[in-house]
C-alpha cells in the first residue's frame, strides 16, 4: 500500500473526507464498492434499452431515456469518487455531480408527469380479473364458431353427398360462397365469383330482363316473403354448356332477424339423369351376366337374384327373394358361410374360391365365387354382391384338356419330340425329357436350361442364325423353322429342328413355345439321297457326254473326210497330168485345195481353243479397239459368203461406242462364228443384221438376227453344249462339228 500510495501521490495533494484513517482496509472497502456500484450502474441502461425494444408497445414516453441517463450519470459519479480518492480533481468530480443532479431533476419531473398514466395501469388482480373473463369469451366464441363450423360442414357434405351446389349472397346480391359442385355446374371459381352478381355466376336461361337488373334479394323477398321457392332452370355456365337444374332459393338472416342475403342450392338434374340411366344400364348388365349374381343382406337374406342364378341353381327370382342363403348351402359348408358374412360386415372382400351349392333338385353344383361388400349411398356396408360361376362345363373341359396332353405328350414321346417355353423376360427354359435327349442331356439329370446355354450348345457357324432368329420373333406373327448342328456333351456334332412361335397376350409377347427334333438321321438320308442323285446326274453326264463326243467323232470323221477328199482329189488330178490343164483350171482345183485346207484348218484351232480354254491356257491381248472398223473388216469377210447365198447383211454400232478396250482377235472370232452361223441357217433370200448397243456405262450388247428357221424354246439350252447341233446325226443338213457356239460362249465368258 505504501509503495502504491507513493506511485499516485503529487505534489499539492488537499486533504478531503475520505481519510480512512489511513487505513487500508478501509480505503480498498471504499474503493471495491464504488467500482461495484459504477459497474452495476451502467448495465442498468442496457436492460432499459433492451426492454424498450422489445416492449414497443409499453409507451413510457422520454422517462426511460431520462432514467438510462440518470443511472448512467450516478455510475459516473461513483467512478469519480474512486478517482479523487489518489488524484483530487475536484473539477471533474463537481462537474461529474452536477450533471448527476440535472439528470436526476428531469427524471424526477418526467415520473411525476408518468405517473397519472403508469397509475391508470390496471393492478394485477385486475388483469387477472380481465384476462379470465376475455378467455371466457374467446372459449364462448370458439364454441360457437366450432358449431358454426361443424354445422356448415355438416352441411357442405350434405350437398355434396346429393351433389347440389350452394351459393350465397349478401345483402345486395353479390356472392359471397360457393361449393365445389357449384363451381362444377357455373364454371366459377369461389375466388373468381366472390363479389359478383349472383345473376351473373348462376346465369339462368330466360331470365327477363327487368329482374336481371333487380337485387337478387329483393326478387326472392318478393316472390316468396314467407316460404322458399323452387323450380326447374337451366344455368348457363361460363364456358356456354348449359345444365339443366333444380332451383331452391331462400332469404337468409342475422341473429336479430335482419336479411342477411340469399342462399341458392341446385342440383343438375341432367347428372342425375345420367346417374338414373347408368343405374338401369348395370341392373342390365347384371341380369343378362353368364354368372350368377346373389345379393345378400349381412344377416344372409336373399335381396336380389338375376337369370343365372335362376339357370345354375333352379329357383325363380320370387321363389329366392325374401329366404335365407342357407338354402343353397350344404350342412357341412354352413360355417364357410358365418366366415364370409362376417368378413364382408368388416368390409373385406373375400377372393375368388371353390366351394358346392345345393341346387333346388338336389344336385350339387360345384362353383367358382367371390363376394364383395355392398355400401349404401352414405357409404355404410349393408350387405354382400357374390358372383357364382358352374365350375362343371369348365371341369369336363379340364378333363377333356388331361386328356388331350396326355395323348399329346405320348404322340411326342413316340414320334421323339421335345417340347419347351422359353420366358421372354428371363430366359429360362420349360422344356421335356426329349427336349433334353436331343441335346444330349438324357444323363444330365435337369439341370438348370435357358436361352444361353442353349445357344451355347448350338455349333459356332450356326449360332448367329439361331440367336438372330429368336430375338426376332417376338415381333413377327408367323412361325419360325431352323434347322442346325448342336455339339453334344461327348463332343458328337447332331442336327435340330426348331420349330416356334411366340404366345401373346394384351400387354404383348410373353413366351415362346415350340417343339424340337432330331433330324441327324434324316439329314444323313439326305446327303446320301443327294449324293446318290448327283452321282447318277453325273453318271448321265458322263454318259451324254460319251454319246456327244462319239457323235463328234462321227461328224469330225465326216467332216474332216470332206475337206481331205477335196484335197487329195484335187491334188491326185494334179499328180497324175493325165489331161493337158489349161491355167484356169489349175488355179481353181489349187483354190479347192487352199479352200478345203483352210477349213479343215478352221476346225482343229476350234477344238484346240476349246482345249485351251477348259485347260485356262487361252491367253488374251486386249487393246484400245474401233467397233466400227473392226464390224466392217468381218463384215466385208463374210460379205462374198452371202453374197453366194443371197442375203442382205448389214450392221448398226452404237455411236457411245467408244474407248472400249478387248482382244480383237477373239471379238472378231466371236463375230465371225456369229455371222457364219446366221449364214449358214438363214435360206436364200433372208436377211441378217448385227448390232452392238450400249447398255450402261459398263456394259454392251452384240447382236446377230436373221430371219433364218430360228430355235425351237425347248432346244434353246443346247445352243451352246459342246460337241452338239440342233440337227445332230448323221443325216443331219448343216456342215459343223458343234463347237462354234459353244466357243463362242466360252471365249465371251
Amino acid at each position: 500500500m505504501d509503495e502504491l500510495t507513493g506511485i499516485v501521490a503529487r505534489a499539492g495533494f488537499l486533504p478531503h473526507g475520505y481519510c480512512f484513517q489511513w487505513s487500508p482496509a478501509l480505503l480498498w472497502t471504499m474503493v471495491g464498492s464504488d467500482l461495484a456500484i459504477a459497474l452495476a450502474y451502467f448495465s442498468i441502461p442496457v436492460v432499459i434499452a433492451r426492454y424498450a425494444r422489445q416492449r414497443p408497445q409499453v409507451n413510457l414516453g422520454s422517462l426511460a431515456t431520462l432514467f438510462a441517463v440518470f443511472i448512467f450519470a450516478c455510475g459516473v459519479t461513483h467512478l469519480l469518487d474512486v478517482w479523487t480518492i489518489w488524484r483530487p480533481d475536484y473539477e471533474v468530480q463537481t462537474a461529474g455531480k452536477l450533471f448527476t443532479a440535472c439528470a436526476s431533476v428531469l427524471t424526477a419531473a418526467a415520473a411525476w408527469r408518468l405517473l397519472p398514466r403508469l397509475l391508470a395501469v390496471p393492478s394485477v388482480q385486475e388483469m387477472r380479473r380481465a384476462n379470465e373473463a376475455l378467455r371466457e369469451e374467446v372459449d364462448r366464441r370458439q364454441s360457437a364458431e366450432d358449431h358454426l363450423l361443424e354445422t356448415e360442414q355438416g352441411l357442405a357434405a350434405t350437398l355434396a353427398a346429393i351433389d347440389a351446389g350452394y351459393i350465397t349472397t349478401d345483402g345486395e346480391g353479390r356472392v359471397t360462397r360457393l361449393n365445389a359442385v357449384a363451381e362444377r355446374i357455373t364454371g366459377w371459381t369461389a375466388e373468381q365469383a366472390r363479389g359478383r352478381c349472383i345473376w351473373e355466376v348462376f346465369k339462368r336461361d330466360g331470365l327477363p330482363a327487368d329482374l336481371a337488373q333487380r337485387n337478387a334479394v329483393d326478387v326472392v323477398r318478393e316472390r316468396a316473403p314467407d316460404i322458399a321457392f323452387q323450380r326447374h332452370a337451366v344455368c348457363i355456365a361460363r364456358d356456354g354448356g348449359r345444365h339443366p337444374v333444380e332451383v331452391h332459393a331462400d332469404l337468409t338472416h342475422h341473429a336479430d332477424g335482419r336479411v342477411r342475403g340469399i342462399a341458392v342450392v341446385f342440383r343438375d338434374v341432367g347428372r342425375l339423369n345420367e346417374a338414373e340411366a347408368e343405374v338401369r344400364r348395370l341392373a342390365a348388365v347384371v341380369e343378362s351376366s353368364a354368372d350368377a349374381i346373389v345379393v345378400k343382406s349381412l344377416d344372409g337374406v336373399i335381396t336380389n337374384w338375376n337369370a343365372a342364378a335362376e339357370r345354375m341353381f333352379g329357383y325363380t327370382a320370387q321363389e329366392a327373394v325374401g329366404q335365407p342363403v342357407q338354402m343353397l348351402i350344404p350342412a357341412e359348408r354352413e360355417a364357410e358361410e358365418l366366415r364370409i358374412l362376417a368378413n364382408i360386415g368388416q368390409g373385406q372382400q373375400v377372393p375368388p374360391f371353390r366351394t358346392v351349392r345345393i341346387a333346388k333338385d338336389g344336385r350339387r353344383v360345384e362353383i367358382s365365387a367371390q363376394v364383395s361388400p355392398l355400401r349404401d349411398a352414405a357409404g355404410r356396408i349393408v350387405g354382400g354382391i357374390k358372383s357364382a360361376r358352374d365350375l362343371t362345363h369348365q371341369r369336363q373341359i379340364e378333363t377333356a384338356l388331361r386328356h388331350s396332353e396326355a395323348r399329346l405328350r405320348f404322340a411326342l414321346e413316340s414320334a421323339a419330340i421335345g417340347d419347351w417355353e422359353m420366358e421372354l423376360e428371363t430366359g429360362e427354359i420349360q422344356r421335356s425329357r426329349r427336349y433334353d435327349q436331343c441335346f444330349g442331356l438324357a444323363d444330365a439329370g435337369s439341370p438348370l436350361w435357358n436361352r444361353g446355354r442353349m445357344l451355347a450348345a448350338v455349333h459356332a457357324d450356326d449360332r448367329a442364325m439361331v440367336e438372330a432368329g429368336m430375338a426376332a420373333l417376338p415381333e413377327e406373327q408367323l412361325p419360325w423353322h431352323a434347322e442346325f448342328r448342336v455339339i453334344w456333351p461327348d463332343e458328337s456334332l447332331h442336327w435340330l429342328r426348331l420349330d416356334a412361335r411366340v404366345t401373346r397376350d394384351d400387354a404383348g409377347p410373353l413366351r415362346l413355345v415350340g417343339i424340337v427334333t432330331d433330324v441327324t438321321a434324316m439329314r444323313t438320308a439326305e446327303q446320301a439321297r443327294q449324293q446318290a442323285t448327283w452321282l447318277a446326274a453325273e453318271n448321265r453326264r458322263v454318259q451324254e457326254s460319251s454319246r456327244l463326243k462319239s457323235l463328234f467323232l462321227a461328224n469330225m470323221s465326216h467332216e474332216l473326210r470332206t475337206p481331205l477328199n477335196a484335197v487329195i482329189g484335187f491334188a491326185d488330178l494334179l499328180a497324175m497330168g493325165n489331161q493337158p490343164l489349161d491355167a484356169a483350171r489349175s488355179q481353181a482345183w489349187l483354190q479347192h485345195i487352199s479352200s478345203s485346207g483352210r477349213h479343215l484348218l478352221n476346225m482343229i484351232n476350234d477344238v484346240l481353243d476349246l482345249s485351251k480354254i477348259e485347260a485356262g491356257k487361252m491367253e488374251f491381248h486386249p487393246e484400245p479397239v474401233d467397233l466400227t472398223a473392226l464390224a466392217d473388216d468381218v463384215m466385208g469377210t463374210m460379205a462374198v459368203l452371202a453374197a453366194q447365198r443371197g442375203l442382205s447383211l448389214k450392221s448398226a454400232i452404237a455411236p457411245e461406242l467408244r474407248g472400249l478396250v478387248l482382244d480383237p482377235a477373239r471379238l472378231k472370232q466371236v463375230l465371225l462364228n456369229y455371222l457364219s452361223n446366221a449364214i449358214k441357217f438363214t435360206p436364200t433370200g433372208g436377211r441378217i443384221e448385227l448390232r452392238m448397243l450400249g447398255e450402261g456405262p459398263r456394259l454392251w450388247r452384240l447382236e446377230v438376227e436373221d430371219s433364218g428357221i430360228g430355235i425351237a424354246p425347248d432346244r434353246v439350252g443346247q445352243l451352246f453344249v459342246e460337241f452338239q447341233q440342233l440337227d445332230d446325226g448323221l443325216t443331219k443338213q448343216h456342215q459343223g462339228t458343234g463347237l462354234g457356239l459353244a466357243l463362242t460362249r466360252r471365249l465371251v465368258e
